[in-house]
Order: structure tokens, then sequence, then C-alpha cells
């Protein structure tokens, strides 16, 4: 599952029109990503509606070699560029989908990140603060430094997941909290990380989390 077990049921009915055609679920991109392809589909949705003519026809009679063994009911006469409405609908459709996981993830995050000013967000949570890593069935068992303060460390990370979720992964390449697909996953003691997207993604959670040991 991706970003947590909550977020999967895509948020309820706050995430409703965010889950729909492929691309568009709120971990497909960022939230600036969902909402620049937004703007590009609009775009594109404003080309097809100049090409649409409501007044435009076209007639077409007799009976064709495809319509041989079909009944024929004489002449047919519709808009031509009837497509072209159709199909800036369409994109207006996917355009508002990409708003909608856009507000979910950053939904997610205000949730998750409820007790951590913006300031804060950005910063890995494990920083110094990993003692010994384990590896467990999808991921890493995390136990932290003496001193550290378990709960609020797992808080941190489950914001931090929300907030790579959010602003996006790409050039993030240490914190495990930017593998695709990761959650904080339950436990008293330390972090627990999981992913849900293959062992190439579990075996570089756990490479990150290592470079995370205190030294």
């Amino acid at each position: 599952m991706t970003l947590s077990r909550a977020f999967m049921g895509c948020l309820a009915a706050t995430v409703a029109a965010a889950c729909g055609s492929s691309g568009t679920h709120p971990d497909d991109m960022s939230a600036e990503e969902h909402r620049q392809t937004a703007g590009e589909e609009e775009h594109d949705a404003n080309l097809h509606d100049a090409d649409y003519d409501p007044n435009a026809r076209a007639t077409t009679a007799g009976r064709s070699s495809v319509m041989a063994n079909a009944e024929f009911y004489g002449l047919a006469i519709y808009n031509p560029t009837a497509g072209h409405r159709a199909e800036a609908q369409g994109l207006r459709e996917l355009a508002a989908e990409h708003r909608g996981a856009a507000a979910a993830l950053e939904h997610f995050e205000e949730g998750a990140c409820a007790h951590f000013p913006p300031e804060t967000r950005p910063s890995c949570p494990l920083l110094g603060q990993v003692r010994e890593v384990t590896d467990v069935e999808g991921g890493v068992s995390i136990r932290l430094v003496d001193g550290a303060n378990d709960d609020a460390v797992r808080d941190h990370s489950r914001c931090h997941v929300a907030f790579a979720a959010t602003h996006g992964r790409d050039g993030m390449d240490h914190c495990p909290m930017y593998v695709a697909g990761v959650s904080v996953g339950p436990g008293e003691e330390g972090v627990t990380l999981v992913t849900d997207q293959g062992q190439a993604a579990v075996a570089d959670l756990r490479r990150r989390a290592r470079t995370h040991m205190a030294q």
C-alpha cells in the first residue's frame, strides 16, 4: 500500500474525485506536478473546443460494404467535429481528477504534520538518530540512539512520508522516507518502515536506512 494504510482508501470522500483514471491517483506524482498536468489538459481541452463547430454537418448516403448485413436507415446526418467536444470534456474531467489528487496530497500532509511547522517538515527525522537497523518483511525496523524520543520520531517520520509524497521524490536519494510506497509500520519502539513496491524498493529502503546509522 502506498503513502499509508489509512491513505489507501483515497482519504474516503475527500479524495473520491482524485482516485479516477490511471495517472491521476495522488501517489502518481507530486501535488505541483498534478496541478501542472491539470493545466496542460485544460489547455488541450481549449484547443479541442476551438475545433468544435456546433453548426457543422456532414451527410452520408447509400449502403457501404461495411453495412451490407446491417439494417439501413437511409441518410445519416452528423456533426463531424463532435469528437472535439467529447475530447475536451474528457480532458477537463482528467484535469479535475489531477486537481483533486493534489488537494488530497496536501490534505494528507496537513493531517500527518499537524504538530510540525512547515520549516520542520522537510528535515529527515532519522538524521543522527539511528542506532541499529534490522531487516523485516517489506522493509526495516530501526532502533534509535539512547535519549531519542521514539514517539516523536515516529510522528515526524509519518509527517516526512506525507511531505515527500506531496512535494515529490526526485533528487532525494538518501532519506528512506522518499522511497516509493513507504509507510510507517506499527510498533512502540523505534521506527518500522515498509514499502509495498517490490523487492527493488525494499532493497533501496534498507540501504538508505543504514546510511543514517550513527557513527
